[in-house]
């Protein structure tokens, strides 16, 4: 399969090039549009890379996935090292260029004076991501989906969630169907931020996402039909269960951000109610 997907350049065509129109270009380099396996195979080809750099530097902690990698370690001049060996290794055996200006670098110790000394590009952002609402902040990055950096920065990443996740809320009235809204409720709405509160510290913010529960709970509150209000059932089933605590005041099973259940579920597909 390789050999044939890969054993002859591609046609590349370019339009309003000036040259014609269009202009067929050979292309022997990367993986094709649509691959499965693109990525495995740029993994194997990025892989001794990698390896080469981690050998040379073998205080920096080297994270790769796909084709992000980081460099972490205490010293900041070798950190760089790393990353420029990185950037030539890059580009002279993958014939790829890295874009400094979309990467990221961050530090709790080092100034960005400092880094730039020791050989940080100029083009390199500094302490800066955007957050989910599209706006970009100051004082922190974004790794695999959690705010790292200043209580501000995470603060701020966290409203920025919660405001799409709100903003989410409000376009489900388009749904017709009630089964489909609980089933958004339950299978994504109440996931939103769970993600972030698994990675960082939430305590300082349970306010966001208190302001978040509310919200869940008059969205399902919407769906409730002669069953009383759900503030109520929610309180009341938080009241029967014993040795747990919550980040808000909404319990999870019903939608929002709060702890699990303290028991594994049953086994079987459907739990028998209880009269």
């Amino acid at each position: 399969y390789v050999r044939m997907v890969y054993g002859v350049p591609s046609v590349v065509l370019l339009k309003n090039a000036g040259l014609g129109d269009p202009v067929q270009v050979l292309n022997a380099v990367g993986a094709r549009q649509g691959d499965p396996m693109g990525t495995m195979l740029y993994a194997l080809a990025a892989q001794p890379i990698l390896d080469e750099v981690a050998n040379a530097c073998p205080s920096v902690q080297i994270d790769a996935f796909a084709d992000d990698a980081g460099f972490h370690g205490t010293d900041h001049a070798e950190v760089t090292r790393a990353y420029r060996l990185y950037k030539h290794l890059y580009s002279l055996r993958l014939r790829g260029e890295l874009n400094d200006s979309k990467a990221v670098a961050i530090s709790f110790g080092v100034t960005e004076q400092a880094a730039r000394a020791a050989g940080l590009p100029p083009d390199m952002p500094w302490a800066t991501a955007k957050l989910p609402d599209g706006e970009r902040a100051q004082g922190g990055i974004v790794l695999y989906g959690a705010p790292i950096g200043s209580a501000a920065f995470v603060r701020a990443f966290l409203a920025a969630a919660v405001a799409e996740a709100k903003a989410g809320l409000e376009r489900l009235a388009y749904l017709e169907s009630s089964q489909h809204k609980l089933i958004m409720l339950r299978m994504s709405f109440c996931r939103k931020v769970q993600h972030v509160q698994r990675l960082v510290p939430t305590a300082d913010h349970t306010d966001i996402l208190q302001d978040y529960d509310d919200h869940l709970v008059a969205a399902v509150e919407d769906l409730l039909v002669g069953r009383g209000r759900f503030t109520e059932l929610a309180a009341l089933k938080t009241s029967t269960r014993s040795g747990t605590t919550a980040n808000c005041t909404t319990p999870s099973p019903a939608g929002a951000t709060g702890p699990q259940r303290p028991t594994p579920p049953p086994p079987f597909a459907y739990e028998p109610r209880r009269a």
